[in-house]
């Protein structure tokens, strides 16, 4: 089993994501810094020599090196829009050689964050579906402000903005500045396209026809621009068609010679192809033109690792960092070559040198601290994230950190009153929240891990009536029974149909002695689902408390019809007998349950 650096967790050998905690697993994980290796193609992370698929990305090999392979798209929409959506993905799927996520099919229960992450990571091309709700959707800024900080350090990704209903693109540029420089598909003056032609228009913006629909292909309009060509030419790089991805970077190059992200395009392109001095002489070009471009000095330096020449490499990372020092995505992209290449001098060195540059600050023993926690260094980086502390007592982001750190040290209490305190200063801190829920579960404290679980859900997602559901249940089991109360209505408010919520509405009216009302709440719920046994428990607990015990009896020969190996409910049955003096029948039951608990 592999364990997860930031919660403790045990993970199959081949996983690439902690299903507790949602982070990539940390990439020692999967490689010794010794080992020889081999560069995906597809997002160009290091992996052994003998990998089967990408620690990174997941993708197999050899599939999707050098031969034509699907393009990976990410749907990002407002779930107002669904119904638009579902005709948009299925023209895509029918008709782009692509495979495409989207949440309604793919997203699973759990930490949704740490899955949408994932996911953004994986694809390298992202839709973003604008429409009104969608200009003013928390989620759908999440994941375009994510898909576009990842272009920034990957240049190679596509963000591409697809118009479902008409936008104002003053609201657009106050609501979700990101994508409005951003080239649109949409009708004229931003009205919106019909879902099967949005998705043509994009197949065809991307160049991801299927190969079977190639054949028949409308030649190219003369009037292709050179963000046209370009964009086309990603839509093929990320097909691994690398000879027709050059010939688009081309075409946008005649076009203007001057256009940076083209020339550091094809410097990837080229890469790829182990076309090293090409390469080389393209993002020449490149940083010419754009001196300041993080992405085009990360992609030098990868280039330069695969031809052994790692000083230079470490100059290329070093001119990445000082552009961009806070970039969680090119840290991080940093980090790996170098812990791979040599763990504890590069990366740490670069550290330790900003430190001793200039006075010292908060920002630089954090990022001190960061670094040492990525090379698993728990202690030294506990050390840095207190002297960080010291200077900036209030930042809550510190603070998280110390008690991440606090739990791969394994001293919980400590951890929990860390993440309490992160809390404390931004009570919306999910990265907190999540840290806090990790410690109460190592600390087996595990209805209030529950409950931290469903309020990092809620801060995510404030109508996830599942969530406000697991909420009710986790309170009433810390005996909150009015919270239980209010949370379980909470529920019943976003979603009224969800039996489970009619249920623990029931059991927390119970707790607080309002019998009638539980009894109606239970009823609710077995309307929603007649044979759903915890409520008729439920209902036969307000029966009880009501003292209706004829209808008690009946309903726990309904439970018992159910299931008629269930030694509590023979239990309780006699129990019910007794106080109907039907003593008999109660010996009965007993023996009943007598038997079943001995097995």
């Amino acid at each position: 089993m592999t364990e997860c650096s930031n919660c403790h967790a045990k993970n199959r050998p081949d996983a690439q994501y902690c299903p507790i905690c949602g982070i990539r697993l940390n990439i020692s994980n999967f490689m010794g810094a010794q080992a020889k290796m081999k560069r995906c193609s597809n997002c160009r992370a290091l992996n052994r020599l003998e990998a089967t698929y990408c620690h990174d990305c997941g993708l197999p090999w050899p599939a999707q090196q050098q031969r034509p392979r699907a393009a990976r798209i990410f749907v990002s929409h407002n779930k107002d829009d669904t119904i638009w959506c579902r005709d948009f993905v299925r023209t895509l799927r029918e008709h782009a050689d692509a495979d495409v996520w989207w949440d309604e099919d793919n997203l699973h229960a759990g930490n949704v964050v740490g899955e949408l992450g994932k996911e953004l990571y994986a694809h390298s091309i992202v839709i973003v579906v604008l429409s009104p709700n969608a200009v003013t959707s928390g989620w759908v800024a999440l994941e375009a402000n994510t898909a576009i900080s990842l272009s920034v350090e990957d240049d190679q990704r596509v963000v591409l903005p697809v118009v479902a209903e008409h936008i104002d693109i003053r609201e657009l540029k106050e609501k979700l500045t990101v994508l409005s420089s951003f080239v649109r598909i949409c009708g004229p003056d931003n009205s919106g396209l019909e879902p099967v032609e949005a998705a043509r228009r994009a197949i065809r913006k991307l160049s991801l026809v299927s190969p079977s629909e190639r054949a028949v292909l409308v030649p190219l309009a003369s009037s292709e621009t050179k963000v046209d060509a370009r964009v086309r030419g990603s839509g093929l790089y990320a097909q691994a068609r690398y000879p027709e991805a050059l010939a688009a970077y081309g075409r946008a190059l005649n076009m203007d010679i001057t256009y940076a992200l083209a020339w550091s395009n094809e410097g990837n392109t080229l890469h790829i192809l182990q076309r090293y001095p090409e390469a080389m002489d393209a993002y020449q070009h490149a940083l010419q033109l754009a001196p300041e471009s993080l992405a085009t000095w990360i992609n030098k330096g990868i280039a330069l690792i695969d031809q052994g020449r790692y000083g230079e490499a470490r100059d290329a990372y070093e001119h990445a960092l000082a552009l961009a020092p806070k970039n969680p995505f090119a840290s991080r992209r940093i980090g790996d070559e170098l812990t791979l290449l040599k763990p504890s001098e590069d990366a740490q060195a670069i550290q330790n040198q900003t430190i001793k540059s200039g006075s010292p600050d908060a920002n630089r023993f954090l990022d001190q601290g960061n670094t040492y926690y990525g090379l698993n260094r728990y202690e030294e980086a506990l050390a840095a994230y207190e002297q960080a502390v010291k200077l900036s007592p209030q930042d809550a982001n510190i603070w998280t950190n110390i008690g991440n750190v606090l739990i791969q040290l394994m001293r919980y209490d400590e951890a929990l009153a860390a993440f309490d305190w992160a809390l404390q200063l931004n009570p919306r801190g999910i990265s907190a929240l999540s840290g806090k829920a990790v410690a109460l579960h190592n600390m087996n404290r595990h209805h209030e891990s529950k409950l931290a679980r469903c309020e990092l859900t809620i801060l995510q997602d404030p109508q996830n009536a599942a969530a406000w559901q697991g909420k009710s249940q986790a309170l009433r089991a810390l005996g909150r029974y009015a919270e239980a109360l209010t949370a379980a209505d909470q529920a019943l408010h976003f979603d009224p149909q969800l039996a489970a919520a009619w249920c623990d509405k029931g059991y927390a009216l119970s707790e607080l002695n309002r019998y009638d009302e539980a009894l109606g709440a239970q009823n609710c719920a077995l309307a929603l689902d007649p044979q759903y046994v915890r409520a008729l428990n439920g209902k036969a607990l307000a029966c009880w408390n009501l003292k209706r015990y004829e209808e008690t009896l009946a309903i726990y020969d309904q439970v018992l019809a159910l299931n008629p190996k269930d030694a509590v409910i023979w239990n309780l049955k006699a129990k019910v007998l007794r106080a109907l003096r039907r003593d008999t029948e109660a010996l009965q039951a007993e023996q009943q349950r007598d038997i079943l608990q001995s097995r």
